[in-house]
């Protein structure tokens, strides 16, 4: 987290491009457990000095805070991949890109992969017929001589 470019003074903060203020969360009595609530109290006194197994932790799980924690970060949880699905969904404005199926023939793309090359002569064959055929195409006038539409005498 850094400090917010617009107002230095402040002790607003910036999160992956989202600015807000500490201060605002400081103020509510009754704040409801977010992204930014410490579960734990005191990450620094709970590290232990000897190594831990697995033998040392119950396989149920006691009631009290910890299931309360638990809880608190399941629907912190949720609530951030819903707000995250729905900026996905809503950014994408109901596009979606739909992979254009292979040309007819190509069906194996390995197998035009592993032929050979077109020589460079073929491909300036190719470029010199576009260039007539273009060419061509670019003189092509149509001269006026009688009208298209022709009107019927209808009685």
């Amino acid at each position: 987290m850094g400090h917010s470019s617009c107002d230095p003074g402040s002790r607003r903060t910036f999160n992956m491009g989202c600015c807000f203020s500490n201060e605002e969360d400081e103020l509510l009595p009754n704040k409801e457990p977010n992204e930014r609530t410490h579960l734990l109290h005191n990450p620094a006194s709970n590290t232990p000095n000897r190594p831990i197994s697995s033998d040392d932790f119950p396989n149920h799980t006691p009631p009290g805070p910890k299931g309360d924690e638990q809880s608190a970060l399941n629907r912190i949880l949720h609530q951030t991949a819903n707000t995250r699905i729905a900026i996905v969904t809503s950014s994408s404005g109901g596009r979606l890109k739909k992979r254009t199926p292979l040309p007819q023939g190509t069906a194996t793309p390995q197998a035009v992969l592993a032929t050979d090359p077109i020589s460079q002569a073929d491909v300036q064959l190719m470029n010199k017929a576009a260039a007539y055929a273009a060419s061509a195409v670019s003189q092509v006038r149509v001269e006026h001589k009688e009208d298209l539409v022709v009107p019927f005498g209808i009685p």
